[in-house]
């Protein structure tokens, strides 16, 4: 969970409307959160690319690069928290933006409240590891487990029956 006693967390904003962006920051600030605002999504990539980011907050309708553009350039390297906050309300859209990698979709209008409330629910964070959304490397190695166990429990059922037979003499059987 991010460490909400000491708040060092840095939160970048991308957002070509300076006000919205100026709201965020003064809300965000209040709670203690080191603030970068862009009002250029390629400054902004350029900022992630230099500095640690705890979490950022993404406009879709930026020029130069759309928001939904900047989400996958972002997870190509990062696995920090992403909210979309976007005048964009279809359910396509929603839908878009949370499958190229964000966390959350928060539509414009909105309250400055409702978005410092979302970003404390993006605790969990570890860095290295998405929240709710595990990496590839680690459902694969969840899987070999699970597949290396069964396998060590069918052995173990199919050999304990010969061993008891053979040793003991015993008629040993499981499920008939």
């Amino acid at each position: 969970m991010m460490n909400m006693s000491c708040k060092s967390e840095t939160i970048v904003i991308v957002d070509d409307e300076q006000e919205i962006a100026d709201l965020l920051e003064v809300y965000l600030k209040n709670e203690s959160y080191v603030v970068r605002k862009f009002y250029n999504p390629l400054d902004a990539l350029a900022c992630i690319e230099k500095e640690p980011v705890s979490l950022a907050i993404l406009d879709v309708l930026m020029p130069e690069i759309d928001g939904f553009s900047l989400c996958q350039k972002i997870r190509q390297k990062h696995l920090f928290p992403i909210i979309m906050l976007t005048a964009k309300i279809a359910d396509i859209d929603k839908i878009q933006g949370l499958t190229l990698g964000a966390d959350d979709y928060i539509v414009k209008p909105f309250n400055p409240l409702e978005v410092a409330d979302n970003i404390k629910k993006q605790g969990g964070f570890i860095p290295g590891i998405r929240p709710g959304k595990p990496t590839s490397d680690y459902l694969t190695k969840m899987l070999n487990y699970i597949i290396f166990i069964g396998a060590v429990g069918l052995i173990i059922v199919a050999v304990i029956p010969f061993f008891f037979n053979g040793v003991f003499g015993a008629n040993v059987s499981f499920g008939g």
